[in-house]
């Protein structure tokens, strides 16, 4: 153990995230097999136990002895490893039995394991404090938070779980944005992982009738983050070079190494912003810093290009001392991570204004213009073509079309806006036409992609409703335009522009589309006959032949048929 002791102010390092996940991918977790994995790992704790002679029992014949680590035995990397091999093993121990019967038993046994795993989790933790750094302490904690919340999530503790998850998220969160490439991918897919478990949660408090929440303590992670930022900041800074796709781009440039620090520093706190008044002088912070570096990039191109010219005529002898030594894939690289936060910029800015359009629709004030956004859409539509240039990957350059078209839609649909209020509804309907089929475009090659983006599908749909109903009204309105320009052309009738719409529903008439009485009100006057109101004197000087009425009758009722003529 002599050989191990490292000096007080060494901080340890471990990489939690990326150890497990390798782990996991390599010993069956690809396929679920949890024994396969509990196995490996259960070996691997046997064999870092042996190499750092920790093991329970000096010789094959002693009796037992368990050993507890705690920080002040903790002098080298492996015991942090150990630690996390234990609790690997029992959380795979505990997922093996929740695969099998769902009896009592077995669910006591997993309970069991689930909660060893969070005990040697939190020891993590509590190593790390004291020992280690402040990314190994951040994972550690994060990874703790994860285990807690699947532990609680088992024992219907959703406040708890949810608490749990939303810690882990948010650190998970912000580590993907100061880590490498690798480790951010990894931190990447634990937060979709978690978003996952984190709805179950909340799905089941709002059926308890609870309100969820986020309790979530932020204050010591954001400055454990803001001394991981540093650090590898510093790392950056003694690489001497960025990566990009995969590949390192070394920099020997005091200058453009300086003006990259400082675009990482602001992007930095640009990522910590959150309304846009704050965003928008960092952004413009963020752009001097790139085109300080493209200026220079132009600057010691015109130099190298003037010594090849002395070079060849013999002014000058060129050596390799002169030479400047810039990447090609450098200007490349700062043209793409420009463009990228251009579009972020404009989006923003796209997406104040339709906000503020929508208000002002629905409250009828007349503030925004619809030309803005327009502009603003015609700088995406040439960012994202600019971008695509500069796009390798296939998947990247179809995202690229779809952005394309979704913006000349959404610029058609605007243009249209502008012509319908100043009543230009012919001009208006030809626009929303071609927004519409510019959209069903977009979702065509929105479905080619391998992995389409809901968001994006949403907003094109929300879109395609409002170019229908737009379309529409700009229909009716243009043909009451039309009638109203044909009313003025033809002579006026007076018969027909006095009747009311009830009168003339089987007519047609060129001023139907202005405003018209629906009936008369209040109705006309009629003449009509009066019923006579008379007394009835003329019945007692009316003399009846009644004698003549009896003859007849018996003169009827003798004969054979008689009866029945009656």
């Amino acid at each position: 153990m002599e050989g191990n002791v490292e000096s007080p102010s060494t901080k340890l390092s471990l990489e939690i995230s990326k150890e497990a996940k390798i782990s996991q991918n390599q010993h069956g977790l690809r396929t679920n097999n949890f024994n396969r994995y509990r196995e490996y790992t259960t070996r691997r704790a046997k064999r870092i136990r042996k190499a750092l002679k920790f093991t329970h029992q000096k010789k094959p014949k002693e009796s037992f002895q368990k050993k507890t680590i705690d920080p002040s035995i903790v002098t080298d990397e492996r015991f942090l490893l150990l630690v996390l091999v234990k609790s690997e093993s029992s959380w795979a121990y505990a997922m093996e039995l929740k695969g099998e019967s769902d009896n009592s038993r077995t669910k006591i046994h997993m309970h069991k394991k689930m909660s060893r795993a969070v005990k040697y989790s939190s020891l993590l933790v509590d190593l790390c404090k004291a020992k280690a750094d402040e990314r190994t302490t951040l994972e550690a904690q994060a990874y703790a938070s994860w285990m807690a919340g699947h532990f609680m999530q088992q024992r219907e503790d959703w406040k708890g779980s949810l608490s749990q998850f939303q810690t882990s998220k948010m650190i998970y969160e912000q580590l993907s944005k100061v880590v490498d490439n690798e480790t951010s991918a990894i931190c990447k897919e634990k937060v979709e992982e978690i978003t996952t478990s984190i709805e179950i949660s909340e799905y089941r408090l709002k059926g308890a009738g609870f309100t969820p929440t986020n309790d979530s303590n932020s204050e010591e992670i954001q400055s454990k983050l803001s001394i991981v930022a540093d650090a590898m900041k510093k790392q950056t800074d003694n690489s001497k070079g960025v990566t990009w796709k995969g590949k390192l781009i070394p920099i020997k440039n005091e200058k453009i190494l300086s003006a990259l620090l400082t675009a990482q520093e602001t992007s930095f706190e640009l990522d910590k912003a959150l309304d846009l008044d704050a965003k928008i002088p960092l952004y413009d912070k963020l752009f001097d810093s790139y085109n300080a570096i493209q200026d220079v990039i132009r600057d010691q191109s015109k130099k190298s290009n003037n010594n090849n010219e002395d070079s060849t005529k013999g002014r000058k002898k060129y050596s390799k001392s002169d030479s400047l030594d810039l990447p090609v894939e450098l200007k490349s690289y700062i043209q793409y991570v420009r463009l990228e936060r251009t579009i972020q910029r404009n989006l923003l800015l796209a997406e104040n204004l339709e906000k503020q359009i929508s208000e002002e629709t629905n409250t009828g004030r007349k503030r925004t213009k619809p030309e803005d956004l327009i502009r603003i859409f015609e700088t995406l539509i040439q960012n994202y073509t600019e971008l695509n240039e500069l796009s390798t990957e296939e998947e990247e350059t179809k995202k690229n079309v779809v952005n394309v078209l979704s913006f000349k839609a959404f610029r058609c649909y605007y243009l249209a806006l502008s012509y319908s209020t100043i009543g230009e509804w012919a001009k208006a309907r030809v626009l929303l036409e071609r927004s519409l089929e510019q959209v069903k475009q977009a979702v065509a090659h929105l479905q080619a992609c391998k992995q389409p983006d809901a968001s994006k599908q949403q907003k094109l749909d929300k879109y395609e409703q409002q170019i229908k109903a737009r379309k529409a009204e700009g229909h009716a309105r243009h043909y009451l335009t039309q009638l109203s320009s044909l009313s003025d052309q033809t002579p006026k009738q007076t018969t027909s522009s006095d009747k009311t719409l009830q009168e003339s529903m089987n007519t047609f008439d060129y001023s139907m589309g202005q405003s018209k009485k629906i009936v008369s009100f209040p109705p006309d006057l009629e003449a009509i006959a009066c019923k006579p109101t008379l007394f009835d004197l003329a019945g007692l000087s009316i003399e009846i032949p009644i004698a003549d009425i009896t003859k007849r009758s018996t003169t009827q009722s003798k004969s054979w048929f008689g009866f029945f003529s009656k």
